[in-house]
């Protein structure tokens, strides 16, 4: 195989740009997330470790902590990877080669920087989405496939339905901050990531600067409810806008939903949906967007009823 260079790359911007571009190449503009924006998120002992073929970055992963797991994210452009192989060696053993040394050295990067060493931590990596060369490295490695994620899509607007009607307001983060994130600990108990929030995780989301209260909607229990004194909030719909860029249209996200477990079974997650595609769409979105577990078949079939359809899936595999 022609030269290929395995180095650390630092989290500055022109770094986070070559992995960028490396995910657009490997999956497509329209399947690639924006992970690398905004350029300065890091957690415990970040790692960025790029291939390069000369100048042009091949393949990355990105290391780092996160509730007690060690989480990779690796990505490859696995046909210029397969045209430097050139007939020397099988192209997919090449490839998985140098994911496990890519792998090996950002692990022990990040043992050098962190805190706590990822031998203390729970091995998790990730195929966002999932090709066949993530099974195959994964087989290599031992692991087995634990979570998988769909991203769903739909056009907005979402048809109106006679008798609905929109009782969410936008949130007071000075009044709501409090009971959204009680709201979110107990529907989100049993979650890897959504569970345990913490105060400040949403105060931050809610100071930055192109944070609206409008884009968080919020349903109040009825104040003749009995349930009400001790739920006031029945749930939430927190959505994000993605900006259209070249190979892909702009993107309205159902970032966080939550229904308070007092008021589950009674159609709430469903308006609350609605009524966050319909913000959306009234900033001019043509396209709804969520992630979803794979396997919860309740809210999958909420959302196929309101148009969506999977875009592509998301993979994690851990060490049995």
């Amino acid at each position: 195989m022609a030269a290929v260079d395995v180095a650390s790359a630092d989290e500055s911007t022109s770094g986070r740009r070559e992995a960028a571009a490396v995910l657009e190449r490997a999956v497509g503009p329209d399947h690639a997330d924006d992970r690398f924006e905004p350029h300065d998120r890091t957690s415990d002992g970040s790692v960025l470790v790029l291939a390069r073929h000369g100048d042009e970055a091949m393949a990355y992963v990105a290391a780092g902590s996160s509730r007690g797991r060690f989480q990779l994210d690796v990505v490859a452009d696995a046909e210029r990877i397969a045209e430097l192989a050139d007939g020397t060696a099988n192209a997919e053993t090449t490839l998985e080669s140098l994911m496990v040394s890519m792998i090996d050295r950002a692990t022990r990067i990040f043992d050098h920087r962190s805190s706590l060493p990822s031998a203390d931590l729970e091995f998790e990596l990730w195929g966002r989405p999932r090709q066949d060369w993530h099974d195959r490295l994964a087989e290599r490695l031992g692991l087995r496939p634990v979570r998988s994620l769909h991203q769903m899509r739909c056009p907005l607007p979402v048809p109106a339905r006679p008798d609905e009607e929109d009782r969410t307001r936008p949130i007071e983060p000075d009044l709501d901050t409090r009971r959204l994130l009680e709201v979110n600990n107990r529907a989100f108990a049993y979650h890897p990531d959504q569970s345990d929030q913490r105060l400040s995780d949403l105060e931050s989301g809610f100071r930055a600067p192109s944070f609206q209260p409008e884009s968080v909607r919020i349903l109040d229990a009825d104040p003749d409810d009995p349930r009400a004194i001790e739920h006031p909030m029945v749930g939430f719909c927190w959505t994000k806008i993605h900006g259209e860029r070249p190979g892909r249209v702009a993107l309205g996200e159902i970032y966080v939903i939550a229904v308070d477990p007092a008021y589950h079974g009674e159609g709430h997650g469903t308006g609350l949906t609605t009524a966050g595609l319909r913000w959306l769409a009234d900033q001019g979105l043509a396209t709804g967007m969520l992630y979803v577990e794979s396997d919860n078949e309740a809210a999958i079939a909420t959302y196929r009823k309101l148009g969506f359809t999977v875009h592509g899936t998301y993979t994690a595999w851990r060490r049995p």
